[in-house]
């Protein structure tokens, strides 16, 4: 241990300093006289220049220490030597990190509005947002930045001002720094963090055992809040917006704090080098390792930090205006509810509540483009936890798959389809974990196979996986398709407006454009109808059948006024119906042409023959005029009667066709016989055969 200088100021001999009294009398002031102490004991006085010279003789001063008077303690040699060696301090300029941060946020803004690419192309997007949010969220970026350098130089500020007292005088070199009462005692804190902000620990120390040991411990951190404010099941905004801030706050100050200790024990090395006339290489190594640390965090700061920061305020701040608004409504007499729009916060508390005040519902209606994963997660949560039916119209996409998968029963209507990728944030795309992921456990836990889970979650964001129908029934996505027809009508909102309405069957298909166009009371009757149906939300089923039912009769009256080749084209189509339905069910083939099942089984028809009768309705409706009457067709029928006859088809045959209300065992044979009925009139001449099937059709025969 070393001795107390101060043990012998009025007698040197009694101090063991190693040299007698008169040599202590040579004409030095007590105040200038510098002494040394190493493993030989205590040498001094010396002026500070033979000081410095005797100091560069030894090979290390790990174990060397000085002192003069006025000093508490001994001072370590090579804090000596880099103190004396430091310039004057300069004072500090307020508020220098905030405008030094403010003006790199404004610089990486311009120049993302100019690019508008690369790792800037987040800041603005000109063709999808309004000039005055993207001026809002290049703000919003450049006060971020500017933040986190005040926050940066406000805790530096606090970490290097000297603790003042009554009398201090402030110093005026870093030398005279070490000849206060105790250099060591002079800063406010004097634990861990500040020793090592201060540069006090060794070289090695700094950058191995600090370094390492607190990226674990921020690793541990950022586990332990990611834990505790990062939900599983749905989300409060500001929670994440304080999540993310916390977290690259963290990150940043511990960043900050590694650097400055590792730059000043590198520079206390370095002073130690040079003190002994040798360089210290691995010291300006750790430098120039640091300052790569530090650009490559403020790269990912930009990359990553920014846009993280940025959607969670907008999340917070602006309800969330990259997910559109959703709708949720009562269906078919408050059985059914519907979810329209986009999967963001709150949904699942409002569904919740509807949920309660209904108390009948069964079925959930999907039609959804996706939003945010936990509140699908918490929406998810709700239909399980009630045992509802999923049910999707026409598209559920990204997020809202994860709310179809808490269904009992998950029920795909025909040409509906599920999409299917990665989830994402700040422009990043999450990483699948392959075991606790939030996609994968409410995808496994609804019974999904785990190929398919491991195909839909390698699907990059950007890009959108849609599966067939038959896949998603193999690989246990969904339990069943149908049409349908036993569910509300659904995919419209709750908003659903006429106009809107006109448009979509104007876009369903050209025989509703024919229909507006040559029989416009007709059409407003039927947009008017489909409007009640949607608006108290019927089933679809019935809204689909008796609008067919009306459409069917309506262009079925118009018939005889058609061009002689669509009446031939739609004679050649009733046969192919008839022979169709009589392959496998002769009842339906009865019931169908005869009329007395209606249009109802107009569902089970080829998709081809459907086509072809729609195609043949817009026909027509386009062709259809007042036209003038056609000679007797008298003549027509006894020539058909005839060829028929000559075919074998008898007199007991002939009475079927008129016939009604058949028994069941003769619907084969009333089938086959009308059937070759339309054959024989269509193989005649055109004019012929119009002549017959105008007369037909117009109930005249």
């Amino acid at each position: 241990m070393l001795q107390n200088p101060r043990c012998g100021l009025g007698s040197f001999q009694r101090c063991n300093f190693g040299y007698d009294a008169p040599y202590l009398g040579l004409g030095r002031s007590m105040s200038a006289g510098w002494y040394i102490h190493d493993s030989r004991g205590q040498h001094g006085p010396f002026d500070e220049h033979e000081l410095h010279a005797r100091l560069k003789g030894y090979v290390e001063l790990a174990d060397i220490h000085v002192w003069r008077d006025g000093f508490e303690d001994w001072v370590p040699a090579a804090t000596f030597l880099q103190q004396s060696a430091a310039p004057a301090k300069l004072p500090r300029v307020k508020g220098k990190w905030t405008l030094y941060g403010l003006g790199v946020g404004v610089v990486l803004s311009l120049l993302g509005a100019v690019l508008g690419k690369g790792d800037l192309a987040y800041l603005v997007d000109w063709s999808a947002k309004s000039v005055g949010e993207n001026v809002a969220y290049m703000a919003l970026y450049a006060a971020t930045v500017a933040l986190l350098f005040f926050l940066i130089g406000l805790i530096a500020d606090i970490f290097s001002r000297p603790k003042k007292t009554k009398g201090d005088v402030v110093p005026h070199s870093a030398l005279d720094d070490l000849a206060s009462p105790d250099h060591r005692t002079k800063h406010r804190f004097n634990n861990f963090i500040a020793r090592n902000w201060r540069g006090e620990y060794p070289l090695w120390v700094s950058y191995w055992i600090v370094g390492v040991g607190s990226n674990v411990a921020v690793v541990a951190f950022m586990l332990m809040l990611t834990s505790l404010v990062w939900p599983q099941n749905g989300f409060w905004p500001f929670a994440n917006l304080a999540f993310f801030a916390a977290l690259w706050l963290l990150i940043s100050l511990a960043l900050v704090w590694q650097f400055v200790g590792v730059w000043r024990s590198a520079n206390v090395r370095i002073a130690e080098r040079a003190a002994l006339g040798k360089g210290a290489p691995w010291a300006g190594l750790a430098k120039f390792v640091m300052l790569i640390a530090v650009l490559q965090s403020v790269a990912a700061f930009v990359r990553v930090g920014v846009p993280q920061l940025s959607e969670s305020a907008r999340i917070a701040f602006m309800n969330d205006p990259d997910v559109p608004d959703y709708e949720i409504h009562l269906l078919n007499g408050g059985t059914e509810i519907e979810v329209i729009g986009g999967i963001k916060y709150g949904l699942a508390e409002e569904f919740k509540k509807i949920l309660k005040a209904s108390g009948q519902v069964r079925v959930v209606h999907l039609n959804s483009t996706g939003g945010r994963l936990a509140e699908g997660a918490a929406l998810n949560a709700v239909i399980k936890e009630n045992g509802l039916t999923t049910f999707v119209a026409t598209k559920c996409m990204s997020a809202c798959t994860l709310v179809f998968a808490g269904g009992k029963q998950r029920i795909l209507k025909k040409g509906a389809v599920l999409g299917f990728h990665r989830g994402a944030f700040g422009g990043e795309d999450q990483v699948d974990d392959h075991q606790g992921g939030l996609q994968r456990r409410i995808f496994r836990e609804a019974g999904f196979s785990s190929g398919f889970i491991d195909k839909a979650l390698s699907t990059p964001n950007k890009d959108i996986w849609t599966p067939p129908a038959s896949e998603l029934l193999a690989e246990g996505v969904i339990t069943s398709v149908n049409d349908g027809g036993g569910f509300a009508i659904s995919g419209f909102g709750a908003k659903v407006s006429r106009g809107g309405l006109d448009q979509t069957m104007q876009k369903a298909g050209a025989v509703y454009v024919a229909l507006k166009e040559r029989s416009p009371d007709f059409y407003n009757e039927l947009l008017d109808q489909l409007y009640t149906g949607i608006s108290k939300g019927e089933l679809e089923g019935n809204v689909i059948q008796v609008l067919r039912a009306k459409i069917f009769g309506h262009v079925r009256g118009l018939l005889p006024q058609a061009d002689d080749a669509v009446l031939i084209a739609f004679a050649n189509l009733a046969a192919d119906q008839y022979e169709m339905l009589g392959k496998s069910a002769p009842a339906a083939c009865y019931a169908y042409a005869s009329g007395e099942g209606g249009n109802s089984y107009a569902d089970t028809l080829s998709p081809d023959l459907i086509k072809r009768e729609l195609a043949l309705d817009e026909q027509i409706l386009k062709t259809a005029m007042t036209r003038p009457p056609d000679r007797d067709a008298t003549a027509t029928w006894k020539k058909i009667g005839a060829r028929l006859a000559a075919k074998g088809m008898s007199q007991e045959d002939f009475a079927l066709i008129s016939a009604t209300n058949l028994e069941p065992s003769k619907h084969a044979r009333y089938c086959d016989v009308i059937i070759r009925f339309y054959r024989e009139i269509t193989s005649l001449p055109t004019a012929e055969a119009a002549i017959a099937l105008r007369d037909l059709y117009a109930g005249k025969s």
